[in-house]
């Protein structure tokens, strides 16, 4: 049993490089994920291999360029309160400045 067993870590980008190879990697070590990407097909994916090794996965699309999918993303099911970890390759910022979320969700973790 590991640290991270059933513990909840976000990735975005998961669909592809590093954000996938993260996924891949937490996955044997019994991490609960919350997978976002743009691109739904790759997601889709991405949660059959995770859960065929019987990772609890969990896929919603999001362009993080947007912060309204953002702030939906962080929102749904209360994930600023449950995540452990936030691996964020595909991370960048909007105009110069990060994506601000109201009340500072992410700041919490």
């Amino acid at each position: 049993m590991s640290e991270l067993t059933n513990k909840v870590i976000l990735i975005t980008g998961a669909t592809s490089g590093i954000g996938r190879a993260t996924a891949l990697h937490f996955s044997v070590l019994g991490a609960k994920f919350v997978a976002a990407s743009r691109t739904p097909s790759a997601g889709v994916k991405l949660i059959a291999e995770l859960t065929s090794e019987g990772a609890q996965a969990r896929f919603i699309a999001t362009d993080i360029t947007k912060k309204e999918q953002v702030r939906k993303l962080v929102d749904i099911e209360h994930i600023a309160k449950t995540v452990a970890f936030l691996c964020s390759p595909a991370a960048q910022m909007i105009n110069g400045h990060d994506i601000p979320l109201d009340g500072g969700q992410l700041a919490k973790l």
